[in-house]
């Protein structure tokens, strides 16, 4: 079941966050990401004066950026100082977008706006959300690699172009945008829990954009499932072996799934469906058993050296607690166990 997200902000419990009293404090928050045109506070009705008050959060994982606020209705009209685009999904109230004469209208509950790389306004009348920040290129990776019939990245730079709203309470939207969610959840899960950067062999900022283009293609009417057609099924057959042995090569670092994609030249489906037909079960499964596999020769080698740390590492894992659970998951017994049983069998040195 997944949580209720929509009635909060994401990402306000981390590290990065911090409580802003008035706009100069906002203003100077901002200033690393835009320039600044114009920033008030909006007066409420029956109130004699505006404060503007603000719980704000930021965070960078890999490609995508992410901020949170929470608080007092605003004015804001920025120009990046990057050229990076913009999902906005609210947590409270209504906001309006303008972008060169061009107006977007983004509702908690109903819409979630994209916003191309460019200068925009805002005015809403409560300000509660999270917005995630990309490069165009790195979300246009994705929507090519992840469509039946993939698009020119003209093309969809053209799509791109111009700000939309995205309804999110329409069929295949409502659930890719629920994922989405999901995915942010575990983005603040992981922050919440570790005292540094979450673990880059997590991959969070890919399966953000994935996320991502997943909702957009489903706005756009896109299908990203690939039908499997009997005539290619030697050719994916020798692309997953071919894959599989630079994979093994690449055991140590992080392997996103649409770097798998851009490797093999086929989507996530027919991965899916190749590895399964190969070795029963998907590519991301698989590298978790390599990389198990490999981890266990390791520590039953005898010649080895390296402690179970550093074991975990050469074989992917920045987090030890993370490698022995998977790895007791996967053999009944910890790394050290293992460790412990070759160290029995070895004979003693005269």
């Amino acid at each position: 079941m997944l949580p209720r997200l929509l009635d909060q902000p994401i990402l306000l419990d981390t590290r990065w966050s911090a409580r802003i009293d008035g706009p100069e404090a906002l203003a100077s928050l901002l200033d690393h990401q835009f320039v600044i045109e114009d920033l008030e506070p909006l007066q409420p009705r029956l109130q004699g004066s505006a404060r503007l008050q603000l719980q704000a959060a930021s965070a960078v994982v890999g490609e995508v950026g992410f901020s949170s606020v929470l608080g007092t209705p605003l004015t804001l009209a920025v120009d990046p100082r990057e050229q990076l685009c913009l999902l906005a999904l609210p947590s409270v109230g209504w906001g309006q977008y303008q972008l060169d004469g061009e107006q977007v209208d983004n509702s908690h509950g109903r819409t979630v706006a994209f916003l191309p790389a460019r200068g925009w306004r805002l005015v809403n009348d409560a300000t509660g959300g999270t917005a995630i920040q990309f490069r165009e290129a790195a979300l246009i990776s994705r929507l090519q690699t992840m469509a039946e019939r993939p698009s020119s990245a003209t093309l969809l730079a053209a799509r791109l172009a111009a700000p939309f709203a995205v309804d999110i309470n329409q069929g295949p939207c409502a659930y890719h945008h629920r994922h989405l969610l999901a995915a942010l959840a575990l983005v603040d899960g992981s922050f919440r829990m570790a005292q540094r950067e979450p673990d880059p062999m997590l991959c969070l900022d890919d399966l953000v954009l994935r996320c991502v283009a997943l909702l957009l293609q489903a706005h756009w009417g896109v299908s990203s499932e690939a039908p499997q057609l009997s005539g290619e099924q030697l050719n994916l057959r020798s692309s997953v072996q071919e894959l599989m042995v630079w994979m093994r090569a690449n055991l140590q670092r992080p392997l996103a799934l649409s770097e798998l994609e851009q490797h093999s030249g086929y989507g996530r489906r027919s991965l899916q469906m190749g590895f399964k037909a190969e070795v029963g079960c998907g590519p991301v499964q698989w590298l978790r058993r390599q990389r198990l596999e490999q981890a266990r020769r390791m520590l039953e080698r005898s010649a080895s050296g390296l402690s179970v740390s550093e074991v975990a590492q050469a074989c992917g894992y920045l987090s030890l607690s993370g490698f022995s659970r998977d790895f007791r998951e996967r053999f009944g017994m910890s790394p050290r166990q293992v460790r412990y049983l070759r160290m029995a069998r070895s004979p003693k040195s005269s």
